[in-house]
């Protein structure tokens, strides 16, 4: 049976997006090191999205004769799509950061490379570690209403951390 001959399909068409920005890996299941850096932004493109996975990217006249009857279009004219990059969880209470590892991950050095120089999760281990329960307190109301993902981990006793929090 055809694609379009399945009734129980569903298709959602971004159209006349302004600049697509894609980051194809050509056929791999994953980027690694400096591949990281390479995107490929594309302009006035439409994605075909089939059942939550990207089927098509092309002109919306192309990938219209595509969609079925009753597709969810949405006019993406003017705007910019990029991919969403996942992050599985994250921790509201912590000290320290770590952002400035995400451009050393992008040039290819390995965790390792990066925990030598000082990075890595120990390193914000041991910042919590020595920072004062007040501090933490602060840092995590801040945070708060600032996060953004899909998982947020709160652990009253943290087995990396191992002081309780509330106290």
């Amino acid at each position: 049976m055809s694609i379009l001959g399945n009734p129980a399909m569903r298709q959602l068409l971004v159209k006349n997006i302004k600049q697509l920005v894609t980051v194809a890996s050509g056929g791999k299941p994953w980027k690694t090191g400096a591949e990281m850096r390479d995107l490929d932004v594309r302009e006035n493109n439409s994605v075909l999205i089939e059942n939550g996975t990207i089927r098509a990217i092309g002109s919306a006249k192309d990938l219209e004769k595509k969609t079925v009857r009753d597709a969810e279009i949405l006019d993406a004219s003017d705007r910019v799509a990029l991919p969403g990059f996942v992050d599985s969880h994250t921790h509201l209470v912590f000290a320290g950061t770590r952002e400035n590892e995400f451009a050393m991950r992008a040039e290819g050095r390995s965790y390792e490379e990066i925990a030598e120089q000082g990075g890595g999760i120990l390193s914000t281990v041991n910042a919590t570690r020595q920072a004062a329960k007040r501090d933490l307190k602060k840092l995590a109301a801040k945070r708060h209403c600032r996060i953004e993902s899909s998982l947020i981990a709160l652990h009253r006793v943290h087995p990396l951390i191992c002081f309780n929090i509330s106290a």
